[in-house]
């Protein structure tokens, strides 16, 4: 059956000489119910191959951005004539903000970029300039300065783990056009505060509201609200370096047995409530564990710098799966040397695509090692240490990430894959905070 817009009046048909795009509704309940609401069908319960064309969005097509008003269709039959020119002003209104955001991040070089280090000096912070995206009926304010955030002086240190109050000003104006709620009662900032201290102290959403003079419900909602945005717009921050950088770059521990190194990975998990559900009980499980938890897995450059983290899987995947099913192989290319732990048994896969994955060497079936594999096994294990450092780190700076997530916030498919997984879009986010840290490996 061909493709058909679910639109009521469109009468817009799949073609393939067309350049016409079609969508399928999104899986994401909470998102799947607003583009149901916005078409506005009575009695009408889509089926999973429901698709919607191109027509009723501002650019032509859908966008993953819960920013861009294309997040959710508005362009129909029954559209105001006000609605429309509000929907094309604010895709210009979010253009001019990425372009100022792609230009901050521009002007970082691309060696700093492979090192991991986002270095954000004073003549940056105080060069910043707010952007907004407007929303109908609710607006952030826009007379709040950085001179409010440089206020909070050294509680940002030590309540968001950020490196200094300039890191977290850049950071602020990166995410004021986050959409406030019609009922607004804090600043922006205290929101990205309370945000920030969710993931580093992994404070109780009762316990932030008391200290913020609003109930636990409104602390619950500021964090869903600016985690989605911030795993949105920072994941461009966990980036994979182009080789060349990477090779001027180098750190001399990799030289003699590893310069054609570009990843070091690691498998972590992140500890979940046991689900009802008995068969996700089962795709959740870790032997290694013994709880149930999600698995990510997570590669680090030579540098220190996070350069991929995966989507979460049940904890009983093995990490062999998760390589090769992750999206990882994808950044590979010939001649790329990849370390891991023994756990990573997917070098033919690897070698597929004329890569190479090492692991420390096996002794069955030899009587002892041989000299050069003894000292390669060493440095193996000497450079291997940083991804250990990465994930340790990780849990140091977040502590929700060393906690019992709730499982509320995670479905998970017959296969072991996780789906509308809110842990996700926090792991991301401490992800691309914790490259804007300095480096573990500089001080080596």
């Amino acid at each position: 059956m061909g493709k058909s817009c679910c639109v009521v009046g469109c009468k817009n048909r799949f073609n393939k000489n067309s350049e016409l795009s079609f969508h399928r509704l999104p899986k994401c309940r909470e998102r799947r119910s607003k583009w149901i609401a916005a078409i506005r069908r009575k009695n009408w319960n889509p089926a999973a191959e429901t698709w919607i064309c191109g027509r009723h969005f501002v650019s032509g097509k859908k966008s993953n951005d819960p920013l861009h008003p294309d997040y959710v269709p508005c362009l129909f039959s029954f559209t105001s004539t006000a609605d429309q020119a509000w929907a094309v002003n604010s895709l210009e209104s979010y253009q001019h903000c990425q372009e100022d955001f792609e230009k901050a991040l521009a002007n970082t070089s691309r060696e700093q970029a492979a090192s991991g280090l986002l270095k954000l000096h004073r003549s940056t912070a105080s060069e910043a300039k707010v952007q907004t995206v407007e929303v109908p009926g609710t607006e952030v304010p826009t007379e709040e300065t950085h001179s409010d955030v440089a206020s909070l002086h050294e509680q940002i240190k030590s309540l968001s783990r950020l490196p200094n109050v300039q890191t977290f000003s850049l950071l602020f104006s990166f995410m004021t056009s986050v959409p406030a709620t019609a009922k607004q009662s804090l600043k922006p900032t205290q929101e990205l505060l309370i945000t920030l201290m969710k993931l580093r102290l992994n404070l109780s959403e009762e316990f932030l509201g008391h200290l913020f003079g609003i109930d636990q419900s409104t602390v619950s909602e500021i964090f869903r609200r600016w985690i989605d945005v911030m795993a949105c717009r920072l994941h461009s921050l966990i980036l994979w370096p182009e080789r060349e950088d990477l090779r001027r770059s180098l750190p001399v521990c990799f030289l003699t047995f590893f310069k054609e190194c570009v990843s070091i990975i690691d498998c972590f998990e992140v500890l979940i409530e046991c689900p009802s559900d008995l068969r996700a009980q089962a795709q959740t499980w870790s032997n290694h564990k013994q709880h149930n938890t999600l698995k990510f897995l997570i590669s680090i450059t030579p540098q220190g710098s996070i350069s991929f983290v995966s989507k979460s899987w049940g904890g009983r995947v093995t990490d062999k799966h998760l390589a090769e099913h992750s999206g990882f192989l994808d950044k590979l290319l010939p001649g790329d040397l990849i370390l891991s732990d023994q756990d990573f048994t997917a070098e033919d896969s690897v070698g597929l695509l004329c890569a190479e994955l090492v692991t420390p060497p096996f002794t069955q079936g030899k009587k002892q090692l041989s000299r050069k594999e003894i000292e390669s096994a060493q440095e193996n294990s000497q450079v291997r240490r940083h991804v250990e450092r990465v994930t340790r780190m990780l849990r140091q700076k977040y502590s929700i990430l060393g906690s019992t997530l709730p499982v509320s916030l995670i479905k998970v498919q017959q296969n072991g894959k996780v789906e509308d997984s809110f842990i996700d879009k926090i792991v991301v986010t401490c992800c691309a905070l914790c490259n804007l840290c300095e480096s573990i490996v500089l001080s080596d």
